[in-house]
C-alpha cells in the first residue's frame, strides 16, 4: 500500500448490496472506496487512478461470470481482485482464484470484519506473488547470463586465442610490410580477449551494477596501455540511467578511445558526459593529428568503430558528429535524448 488508507474500487450494480458494502467499509479510516456499477466504468477508472484492491461482483450488466476477472487483469494486472457473488459455490471460488483473483466472498454471509480481513490479505498475498515473480524472473536472467558467460569462455575466447597464436606464427615467418599489419591484428585480438573476459566477469556478477562513471573509468583504464597515457574522464551529475543506455554509452566510449589509439597519435584525450536539456551529451576529444578542417559526413565514415558510434546514436534517435577539435586534434560529439 502507498499510504495508511487503502483505495478500493467496488464494482457492484445492485444498489442494496453496494450500500451495505459501503457501510461495512465506511466505518473504518483504513479504506477509501470508489464505486462503479458496470465493468466499462471500472476499466475507465483503473486507467485514471491507482487502487489497492478491487471488489468485483460477478453479475454485472456488461459482464457475467468469471470473464470480468480476465478483463480487469488485462487493464491492470497489478491490482488484486476479491470476487463478490451471491452463490456459495466452491467450484466457482476455485476457478476465480485460478484466473487470478485473490479471494472470494459470498454476499450476505460476510461481515465487515471478514471483508476487511479479505482485502488486507488479498493486498498482502498479491504483493508476495509479485515479489516471487520478480525473483523468479531475476533467477532466469541470472541463469541465462551464466550460460552466455560459459559459451563466451569455452568457445569464443578459445577461438580468438587460437587465431591470435596463428597470426603470431605467421608474423614470425614473414619480413614483408604486411608483418606490421599482422602484429596489429594480434594486438586487436588480445584486446578483444581482455574485453570478453571483463564482460564474462560482469555476467558472473550481475548484482555489482556499476555507475556510468565507474564503467567509463574502467574503459579508460583498459585503454591506457594501447593509448600510452591515461585519458581524463569527467562525468557530471547525470543520475541513474537505464541499463541499456549505460551499456551503449560505455560501448561508444570504448570505440572512441580505440579509434584514438589506432589513428590519432595523440598524447592526451578527454571523455566527458553531461545532461543538457533532456539530452545525454558524450564528448571525446584528443590532441592528435585530427581529421581535417571540416566535420565528416556519415558517408565519409570508414572502418568499423566510427560507423558503429554513428549507428548507435541513430538507433536511439540521437546524433553523432566528428570533426576538428577547438584546439586541434579530433572532437567526437555523441548525443541521445533521455526521456
Amino acid at each position: 500500500m502507498r499510504n495508511s488508507t487503502s483505495r478500493i474500487l467496488l464494482i457492484e450494480d445492485n444498489e442494496l448490496d453496494a450500500r451495505q458494502m459501503l457501510k461495512d467499509l465506511g466505518g473504518s479510516d483504513d479504506f477509501a472506496v470508489d464505486r462503479t456499477a458496470d465493468l466499462a466504468a471500472a476499466r475507465h477508472a483503473l486507467k485514471g487512478a491507482f487502487y489497492d484492491c478491487i471488489l468485483l461482483d460477478l453479475s454485472l450488466p456488461d459482464s457475467q461470470g468469471l470473464v470480468g476477472i480476465d478483463a480487469l487483469i488485462g487493464v491492470d494486472p497489478d491490482t488484486p481482485i476479491v470476487v463478490l457473488t451471491g452463490l456459495d459455490d466452491p467450484k466457482t471460488a476455485e476457478e476465480a482464484v485460478a484466473r487470478g483473483a485473490q479471494d472470494y466472498l459470498v454476499k450476505g454471509s460476510s461481515t465487515a470484519d471478514t471483508i476487511s480481513r479479505a482485502i488486507r490479505y488479498a493486498i498482502a498475498r498479491h504483493r508476495v506473488d509479485s515479489e516471487l515473480r520478480t525473483t523468479t524472473e531475476l533467477l532466469e536472467v541470472m541463469n541465462e547470463r551464466e550460460r552466455i558467460a560459459r559459451d563466451l569462455h569455452d568457445t569464443v575466447i578459445q577461438q580468438l586465442f587460437a587465431t591470435g597464436m596463428s597470426l603470431q606464427a605467421t608474423a614470425g615467418q614473414t619480413e614483408t610490410p604486411a608483418r606490421q599489419n599482422i602484429l596489429e591484428a594480434v594486438d586487436g585480438v588480445d584486446a578483444a580477449i581482455r574485453q570478453l573476459r571483463e564482460t564474462i566477469f560482469r555476467l558472473h556478477s550481475p548484482t555489482a551494477q556499476l555507475s556510468l562513471a565507474e564503467s567509463i573509468d574502467d574503459v579508460a583504464t583498459e585503454a591506457r596501455e594501447s593509448l600510452g597515457f591515461a585519458p581524463a574522464v569527467r562525468v557530471g551529475d547525470i543520475g541513474q540511467l537505464p541499463a541499456e543506455i549505460q551499456t551503449t554509452v560505455t560501448a561508444v566510449v570504448r570505440e572512441g578511445l580505440a579509434n584514438i589509439a589506432r589513428h590519432a597519435r595523440a598524447t592526451a584525450a578527454e571523455v566527458s558526459v553531461s545532461i543538457d536539456d533532456h539530452l545525454l551529451v558524450l564528448m571525446i576529444d584528443d590532441n592528435g593529428v585530427g581529421v581535417g578542417p571540416q566535420p565528416l559526413a556519415p558517408r565519409e565514415l570508414t572502418g568499423h568503430g566510427v560507423p558503429n558510434m554513428f549507428a548507435r546514436a541513430e538507433e536511439l534517435d540521437g546524433s553523432f558528429h566528428i570533426g576538428p577539435g577547438p584546439g586541434g586534434g579530433t572532437c567526437i560529439e555523441w548525443k541521445i535524448p533521455i526521456r
